[in-house]
């Protein structure tokens, strides 16, 4: 089954106020109360995928994940298991472990990065 995976999207942009941030990027307050409270969503319009595509920085594939079920009767190397997910790492949790040595150096790389 194939699920919008938004959940790991806020987690790894440590975004709290996940409505008001969708709100920046256009969603309407319907659209932003129903993807931030991660119901299921059954049906994503283009239009809709592209601004979520911007808020977040990414492509359609990061947004997605695939959970075969388990009479899944498709080849294990089938595309569609590249879309098969890892739960993203707690972010504020990892640097509040570092020291500040280590927070300095790694601010130093994320800042090499984004040039």
């Amino acid at each position: 089954m194939l699920t919008l995976n938004l959940k790991e999207q806020f987690k790894l942009k440590s975004i709290l106020q996940k409505q008001t941030y969708l709100r920046k990027f256009g969603f309407s307050m319907g659209e932003s109360q129903n993807l931030a409270s991660q119901k299921e969503t059954k049906r994503l319009t283009l239009v809709q995928l592209e601004k979520l595509c911007v808020a977040f920085n990414c492509t359609p594939n990061d947004l997605l994940n695939y959970t075969p079920s388990p009479n899944a009767t498709i080849p294990k190397d089938h595309p569609l298991y590249s879309l098969k997910r890892e739960p993203a790492p707690d972010i504020p949790e990892i640097l509040q472990k570092l020291s500040a040595d280590k927070l300095k150096e790694l601010t130093k790389h994320i800042e090499s990065l984004s040039k």
